[in-house]
């Protein structure tokens, strides 16, 4: 684990060797914010279509409710998967991957 730098380049080149996994882990947080947020604005639809399926049945019987509630959570999930579909290219053309 000798580095042929001196002074604080060499330094920086022992302590990444040294500390392999904590320095890859920290150069994938970026990656995995961008990630979190891609799957956070391809969650939004099916979010919004059961708020919006809760406040609409909300004066209907229970188990009305919850058919509605089941069948919004389902229709949400092929949302989700429809919005990935849009928002992945999207990103990718955006950051040009």
């Amino acid at each position: 684990m000798h580095s042929e730098l001196t002074g604080i380049g060499g330094f920086f080149e022992r302590m990444l060797r040294r500390f392999k996994p904590l320095a890859h882990g920290l150069a994938l947080l970026p990656l995995a914010a961008v990630f979190i947020s891609l799957l956070g604005v391809s969650l939004v639809p099916g979010i919004a279509l059961f708020q919006t399926v809760t406040e609409t049945g909300r004066d209907w019987p229970t188990l009305a409710q919850y058919l509605a509630w089941g069948m919004s959570l389902a229709a949400g999930y092929f949302a989700y998967g429809f919005s990935l579909i849009v928002v992945i290219p999207a990103a990718c053309f955006l950051f040009r991957a």
